[in-house]
């Protein structure tokens, strides 16, 4: 073979794995499109889930521990926190699931607008 076929093979290669490239760039854009829609629409549905369900009324079990002193010891601290979250969870519980709805909605709002080119950070 000569130098010429070489090189005249080498192009059709080079034009047959820029063609693979392109097809597969846009390939992968579609993709990308539908991976926006599809996080926008996932963290809505989750967003909408925890708003509806901060509304709703469940009861919270009481549950009362005897432990003496020997054992309360090394748990002291753990014992304390477990008392305080539970009390500011009681209190806090459903608007703590508002604002956390509320805020997927917004994180799948921005993802939606940023990648549709309206807003730019």
């Amino acid at each position: 073979m000569q130098a010429n076929s070489y090189i005249q093979i080498g192009r059709v290669l080079y034009a047959f794995l820029i063609w693979i490239i392109g097809t597969l760039s846009h390939i992968l854009y579609v993709f990308y499109i539908w991976i926006i829609g599809i996080a926008f629409v996932l963290l809505c549905i989750l967003g909408g889930k925890m708003i509806v369900e901060s509304f709703k009324k469940e009861d919270c079990l009481e549950t009362e521990v005897f432990l003496n002193v020997k054992e309360m010891l090394p748990l002291a601290v753990a014992t304390v926190g477990v008392r305080i979250g539970h009390a500011f969870g009681i209190q806090l519980k459903s608007k703590a699931e508002i604002a956390g709805g509320v805020i997927l909605i917004l994180i799948g709002l921005k993802i939606l607008l940023e990648h549709t080119g309206i807003l730019n950070f």
